[in-house]
């Protein structure tokens, strides 16, 4: 053998090994496939607003410190603060730790602290949903209302957002003293 076909048969020996390193190496990495959230992932947005109107009006504004978009249509945000609008007037503001709109049916889900505002009472819960649609603010689970001095408790909360009428099951209250000294004025009946 001469000189450059010892340098050919070095280098064939010398590659196959290096090769095979190559190949061993990389079959030791771990394939990750996408987790199911990273499948549904379209798009995450730092400060996120979004509004909705139906005939012109406005009827909600939420606001978020971030917001994830999935591709089925739904919006999960962080720190959401939702502005309900009742006949183009701000109607209530409600805000929680965790958030979720539903661009299909425009309705939005509240979680974490809830804390409802409105100018007819407040109201305080786990987990508030507004269904725009039927113009009701629902809350699934224990609710404390405050309107006023006045505080109820209860649960499964249906309310318009102004919290002018809420309808509440399992309610309980709590009078205060000022409140049982109140008498009120009977009112004549034939008989007297």
């Amino acid at each position: 053998m001469d000189a450059p076909e010892v340098e050919r048969a070095l280098r064939k020996l010398l590659i196959l090994p290096l090769l095979a390193l190559f190949f061993i190496s990389c079959s030791n990495e771990e394939i990750r496939s996408p987790s199911e959230s990273e499948k549904k992932l379209n798009y995450q947005l730092w400060g996120f607003s979004a509004e909705h109107r139906r005939d012109g009006r406005l009827r909600w504004r939420v606001r978020g410190k971030e917001a994830v978009f999935l591709k089925d249509g739904r919006v999960r945000i962080t720190d959401p603060l939702l502005v309900i609008f009742d006949k183009g007037k701000k109607g209530a503001v409600i805000k929680g730790e965790e958030g979720e709109v539903d661009q299909n049916r425009e309705d939005i889900r509240i979680t974490g602290n809830v804390e409802g505002i409105s100018r007819k009472g407040r109201f305080y819960t786990r987990e508030v949903v507004w269904r725009d649609s039927q113009g009701k603010l629902l809350a699934p689970g224990e609710v404390k209302v405050v309107k006023g001095k006045s505080t109820m408790w209860g649960r499964e909360m249906i309310s318009d957002p102004n919290m002018k009428f809420v309808e509440l099951k399992d309610v309980k209250f709590n009078v205060r003293s000022e409140d049982e000294k109140h008498v009120e004025e009977l009112p004549p009946t034939p008989e007297d």
